[in-house]
């Protein structure tokens, strides 16, 4: 539970209210670094659920807010991923 409480405030770091698509693009994005973009990462398997659901909760809500962004999100999204990978090596 507390590891969980940490999640949630990490998360929520800053934030007041609602929050915009590019705000819910950069949490998105940190918790994608977090985890590793699907790499072995040092994030417990308790967690790696509330990633998993934070994670697709936050991309469907981008999408629902900015359907016209979805392919240039996604792009970038994969663009990030590689990134890590060449950071990696």
């Amino acid at each position: 539970m507390q590891r969980l409480g940490a999640l949630q405030e990490w998360a929520k770091h800053g934030l007041r209210g609602d929050i915009s698509p590019l705000e819910a693009n950069r949490i998105l994005m940190a918790i994608g670094d977090r985890v590793g973009w699907g790499r072995a990462a040092g994030i417990s398997e308790e967690l790696k659920p509330v990633y998993r659901t934070l994670y697709g909760g936050l991309k469907n809500a981008i999408r629902d807010a900015a359907p016209e962004s979805q392919s240039l999100h996604e792009r970038l999204t994969n663009l990030y991923a590689a990134k890590a990978d060449l950071e990696v090596c």
